[in-house]
């Protein structure tokens, strides 16, 4: 779950974007020389890994997590016990087809090799509800994936 955690965190905070980046500069023998690179929300950052650290079950880290994707929790999420699954792909019901639809339009293979849980899923009679990992989901081929599943 941390790994997976990690993940989400230095997304949910656009590491990968260079535009979150301040490159500083500084006059140098040959012209202009990179004087230090830095993230602009390291703070942030570091306070949500704090948080994160001290949260000892795994219900409160996927809650921690789905609140800092979303701003809040799904009622249908709230008091559920969580745990990391492998459940087939067809079992898992989108809930908003016309969402998926249009992200597959988008596909971008970003997900393509990824290993971690590829979405959050919530347990129901004869099927799984897809709360988080629409874009995940969409780069996903296999027939089978790593769900964190809610129960």
């Amino acid at each position: 779950m941390d790994i997976y955690a990690v993940d989400r965190i230095l997304r949910h905070y656009k590491m990968y974007e260079t535009s979150a980046y301040e490159v500083k500069t500084c006059g140098g023998y040959y012209g202009e020389e990179v004087d230090g690179v830095h993230f602009s929300d390291v703070t942030k950052l570091e306070q949500c890994f704090t948080e994160y650290a001290g949260l000892t079950t795994e219900q409160e880290q996927v809650e921690f997590l789905l609140k800092l994707e979303y701003g809040y929790l799904l009622e249908a999420a709230q008091d559920k016990v969580w745990s990391i699954k492998e459940i087939k792909t067809v079992l898992i019901n989108k809930g908003n087809e016309d969402y998926y639809r249009k992200l597959g339009t988008q596909k971008g293979g970003l997900y393509t090799n990824y290993s971690l849980p590829k979405c959050v899923v919530i347990a129901r009679n004869d099927d799984f509800r897809l709360i988080d990992g629409y874009h995940r989901m969409v780069d996903n081929e296999d027939e089978v994936v790593t769900a964190i599943v809610g129960i």
